[in-house]
């Protein structure tokens, strides 16, 4: 799900330098939909393989839907709304025309939030599962402190 974020961050970057084109907002509309099919098939992997085996699945449940379930429904979400962005391009490409600080230190915001948010989930990932090249289908423990 971080690098379905990498295209807006890409669309922001541009549009904070004033760069920003319709080629390049396409460019990061199309980084988020490639982003998604990776995820889809990651999370459509787990969704199978709790399919054929008749279990209650694995990890937390919310509204009845396993979080893996979740994450595939919302990769199908952002490519509808990527691919609804770049269909109407023309009409939905931001116009930068004079600088607004405010708007400018919202964007500073949030790419500064999603660099320690990156940084702390790879932080989490390494605890959780160490460095190992083959891991577990269901984890029940944390690899590296084992």
């Amino acid at each position: 799900m971080l690098l379905v974020c990498l295209g807006p961050i890409y669309i922001l970057i541009c549009r904070e330098k004033g760069e920003l084109d319709l080629q390049k907002y396409m460019i990061g509309h199309g980084i988020s939909i490639l982003s998604s099919l990776a995820g889809m098939l990651f999370s459509a992997r787990q969704i199978l393989l709790h399919i054929p085996a008749n279990d209650p699945g694995y990890g937390g449940v919310f509204l009845g839907l396993h979080f893996y379930t979740w994450s595939f429904i919302t990769f199908i979400i952002v490519i509808f709304y990527s691919a609804v962005m770049m269909i109407f391009s023309d009409l939905l490409l931001p116009n930068y025309t004079k600088s607004n600080k405010l708007v400018d230190f919202g964007i500073k915001i949030v790419l500064y939030v999603f660099l320690f948010t990156t940084a702390v989930i790879f932080l989490a990932i390494v605890a959780e599962l160490g460095f190992n090249f083959k891991l577990p289908d269901d984890p029940i423990y944390y690899e590296l402190f084992r």
